[in-house]
């Protein structure tokens, strides 16, 4: 029996509203985030990813949507997280770490489907959303 895989993304803003991006080499710029490890729960999955792939430390503060990656048999829950602390670090994982404002972060974004993602986040009216 095959199962899906559980993985975590999160949309973290600062206090001014921008929203945290990371490069990847092959995806390009889009949300911190990665697969839930054995024992790990969501929340600490989310906090962790974020922590590795950019330097900053976050509190969750709200559930946002899931998506299913039928092809890659992969769930993902998507969360809003908020600046608490840290600095901007470049990670092995990412080409660049940065917080853009919505419509730069959208400009940013080569993958439609990250540009979907974020345009759901960002309407309260969709929230919570399945994709």
């Amino acid at each position: 029996m095959l199962y899906h895989n559980l993985a975590v993304v999160v949309m973290v803003k600062n206090n001014d509203g921008k929203i945290l991006l990371v490069d990847h080499p092959y995806r390009g710029w889009e949300f911190p985030g990665g697969y839930v490890n054995r024992g790990e729960t969501i929340k600490e999955a989310a906090i962790r990813e974020v922590e590795e792939e950019t330097g900053i430390h976050i509190i969750i503060s709200k559930f946002l949507g899931i998506e299913q990656d039928v092809e890659k048999m992969t769930c993902i829950i998507i969360l809003e997280g908020a600046t608490v602390s840290g600095e901007l670090i470049h990670s092995d994982e990412h080409k660049g770490v940065e917080y853009f404002s919505v419509d730069e972060a959208l400009n940013k974004m080569e993958i439609q489907k990250y540009k979907e993602r974020l345009k759901h986040c960002v309407m309260e009216e969709n929230i919570p959303f399945v994709l």
